[in-house]
């Protein structure tokens, strides 16, 4: 509209992926939380960020309260070893696993500054998880991800609210479990049925 266009329909990506059922599998886990990341491995995906601020929180708490799973090969390998007793590398995820295996975290931790950054489907992949997200606030991440709703919301020159999030949900289980419900409700905006019946109707306009 800014640019004098009246006739363009924007469609949001989508996921073919089936939700994840309820109950969710850490209902009943206990320290250390499992947390993960989901993205390609590379360095402007923040994976050294999320991995130093799970570090931090364990300092905090003098115990390990939380894990996350998951080129720059070289620094990835070097930064695992370094937090290798709450940090490991679970490897790539398939379209039969993917849901399944993200539902069964508490947390995903998405500090990306990738250039490329678009609209990340990882992101409608982790609601259908049922899973909250802590996410930069980098491209289109808080058109996504609700604050305090879906997940949160932080700047990206403030990193150390990365750490102060993920503790501040771990001491929160029941604003989680809101979150994670919330999650499963907001990926219905992204079925296919639900983006591409909006889209036919403009066509038939």
């Amino acid at each position: 509209m800014d640019q004098g266009y009246t006739n363009c329909y924007y469609a949001p990506v989508f996921s073919k992926r089936d939700y994840h059922k309820p109950p969710f599998s850490w209902e009943n886990a206990q320290e250390p939380f499992p947390l993960c990341t989901y993205s390609r491995v590379c360095k402007e995906k923040g994976i050294s960020d999320a991995i130093d601020a799970v570090v931090e929180v364990n300092r905090r708490a003098g115990r390990t309260v939380c894990t996350p799973a998951k080129e720059y090969e070289e620094e990835f390998n070097q930064k695992l070893e370094q937090a290798k007793d709450c940090v490991n590398n679970l490897g790539l995820l398939t379209d039969a696993n993917a849901i399944d295996e993200l539902s069964a975290h508490y947390l995903m931790l998405f500090p990306t500054y990738y250039a490329g950054e678009g609209f990340p489907i990882a992101l409608i992949e982790c609601f259908k998880a049922g899973l909250p997200v802590i996410a930069t606030d980098w491209h289109f991440n808080a058109e996504i991800v609700q604050h305090e709703k879906t997940g949160m919301i932080y700047p990206l020159d403030r990193k150390e609210l990365l750490a102060d999030y993920i503790e501040t949900l771990l001491q929160d289980a029941d604003l989680v479990r809101e979150m994670k419900n919330n999650c499963l409700e907001e990926a219905k905006k992204y079925d296919p049925e639900a983006i591409l019946s909006h889209l036919f109707a403009k066509i038939e306009e």
